[in-house]
């Protein structure tokens, strides 16, 4: 089977997804009067935004990548801490409707990848566009489960978290209002 990663249309698809939801949390924020940042979404010198899913193979056919290269750049920067965003095609709108037990933060390799671990990590509802949030240091409390992406098609190991460490996004606002205070 090939790396999900080498399916440029597929690849593009869900790069273009993931930066609309990271585009919505920064709004939130910005909305919610905080210093949001979001980070260069360019690979290399190439934008994949400004590229059709054909011109961003061509592009990256003719100069290769390193998947490994983007594994510790940031989703988002508020009031100057790292968040990353992880959207759901769920139906929730706070951690108590929340349809499972648990939920996916982040893939063991993702997470022991980055360099610099986000403080915070944001889950967003695809479908009702609420959002929940956890602590990055809470990470030794996190469980590790396998999942089967079918987006992808590919099996991860990822890290989860039960929904007593989720809370509601007003709270997260709340924290970064006080600790500019």
């Amino acid at each position: 089977m090939t790396d999900w990663f080498q399916n440029h249309k597929l690849f593009h698809e869900e790069y273009c997804k993931g930066f609309k939801w990271q585009q919505y949390v920064a709004d939130y924020f910005k909305s919610c009067g905080l210093e949001s940042i979001l980070p260069n979404t360019r690979l290399g010198d190439v934008d994949p935004l400004d590229y059709s899913s054909e011109e961003f193979k061509k592009y990256r056919d003719e100069h290769g990548y390193d998947k490994d290269a983007y594994l510790d750049e940031p989703d988002l920067i508020v009031e100057g801490e790292i968040l990353e965003i992880k959207s759901r095609n769920l139906d929730f709108s706070c951690p108590s409707d929340y349809p499972y037990d648990t939920i996916m933060v982040e893939s063991v390799s993702g997470w022991e990848g980055k360099i610099r671990k986000p403080s915070f990590y944001i889950c967003v509802s695809q479908k009702t566009g609420r959002m929940i949030f956890t602590e990055g240091h809470d990470s030794l409390r996190w469980d590790r489960a396998s999942f089967f992406d079918r987006v992808r098609r590919i099996k991860v190991y990822n890290y989860v978290s039960p929904l007593d460490m989720w809370g509601n996004i007003e709270d997260l606002v709340e924290y970064f209002n006080r600790s500019r205070e």
